[in-house]
């Protein structure tokens, strides 16, 4: 694809370098015009020296009452010949460039310079359409190619007397491997069920306790090969008490975990894997209305 691209561009360089000089030589057609039309212009402007002196000898001589009508006869007669002479310059060089189109070789020269500008643009429209199908075809291969997080929230821990815990397990489901990992899962209880689903705010690795969790001694940042899988976990500080276990138990979404994984690939694009689950009364594990997605963010 890139040698194809390649000969386009030079093809088109190689048109337009053969445009360019076709521009020129009619540039200099034009300013030889210019040049012959003021020669004429000139040459009609200056008097001849035979005929003035003929004139002068032939004409006899005029009362010196009337000096400025005869110059200015003199003077309109001579603006009249100038035009005259410079348009009849014109019309004949537009005459002789009417004779020269009915010949066949300037016939073909233009129809060869109209094939060329037609061949130019196609030319350039199919370079910039090869372009645009080698950028597709560049960004479908990043997406194919990249790799995507996701989890699989397990059953919480609820058990009296420990601390609230709820595991998460996740793995690398693309094609590469997810490098300079991070994860941030948090989890709660409590009796408010789906209303705390409603306030709660979108995951984000700036979060303050997100933040402060990279910053601890044990925080790591990993690579996850494809299929690899990985854990996490979310635990409270204090115990469990009875009271609090009929609370998890009892409440639709009486438990909820939610977290964000950063991740980038081998071509320095960034990735963010968000999810959000809770508990049924039952015991069943479902998706939150919000806060489920894979996003690439750079």
């Amino acid at each position: 694809m890139g040698d194809i691209t390649t000969d386009f561009v030079k093809a088109t360089n190689k048109i337009y370098a053969k445009v360019a000089t076709i521009l020129t030589t009619l540039q200099i057609i034009g300013n030889d015009v210019k040049l012959i039309r003021e020669q004429s212009v000139k040459d009609a402007r200056e008097p001849h020296p035979d005929t003035d002196t003929t004139k002068s000898q032939d004409q006899p001589q005029v009362p010196d009452r009337a000096p400025h009508t005869a110059k200015g006869a003199q003077s309109s007669g001579n603006e009249n010949n100038s035009k005259s002479d410079s348009d009849s310059g014109f019309q004949r060089f537009i005459k002789r460039w009417k004779k020269s189109l009915r010949k066949p070789v300037v016939q073909l020269e233009i129809a060869a310079l109209i094939g060329l500008v037609l061949y130019t643009c196609e030319t350039r429209r199919t370079n910039n359409l090869t372009k645009k199908a080698v950028a597709n075809a560049q960004e479908n291969f990043v997406k194919d190619q990249a790799p995507y997080m996701w989890t699989t929230p397990q059953q919480p821990t609820i058990t009296i007397n420990e601390p609230f815990r709820w595991d998460i397990h996740y793995s690398n489901y693309g094609r590469s491997p997810a490098l300079n990992v991070r994860r941030c899962v948090r989890a709660a209880y409590g009796p408010k069920g789906f209303a705390f689903l409603a306030s709660m705010k979108e995951p984000s690795l700036d979060d303050k306790e997100c933040a402060d969790a990279q910053r601890m001694p044990f925080a790591s940042v990993s690579v996850t090969p494809p299929g690899f899988p990985g854990y996490s976990t979310s635990q409270a500080t204090d115990p469990l008490t009875q009271h609090d276990i009929d609370s998890i138990t009892n409440t639709e979404a009486g438990a909820y975990v939610w977290g964000i994984i950063g991740y980038e690939d081998a071509s320095g694009h960034s990735y963010e894997s968000v999810f959000c689950s809770f508990r049924f009364k039952s015991g069943a594990i479902g998706d939150c209305p919000k806060y489920n997605y894979i996003r690439q963010t750079k």
